[in-house]
């Protein structure tokens, strides 16, 4: 079976006062594999990674929130 890569995420918390979630994510070897490939960039960084890895989660919390009808808010 062929793996597509993992990505966790731990030390979890939310700030009441500024309304902020924050987590550390780990991508494993495979994930930085495909996000190279996406990135069409086999030398990218580990900082370059990480960014588009960003820009990508935004991307689909977007994504995920316009579908079905829902209301946007923003």
């Amino acid at each position: 079976m062929k793996n597509y890569g993992n990505i966790e995420v731990g030390d979890i918390r939310y700030s009441d006062l500024s309304g902020a979630l924050t987590f550390t994510t780990v991508a494993d070897a495979d994930t930085i594999n495909i996000m190279r490939d996406i990135m069409h960039n086999e030398d990218a960084t580990p900082e370059e990674i990480a960014l588009e890895l960003k820009t990508l989660l935004k991307s689909a919390v977007m994504i995920n929130y316009s579908r079905g009808g829902m209301r946007r808010k923003f």
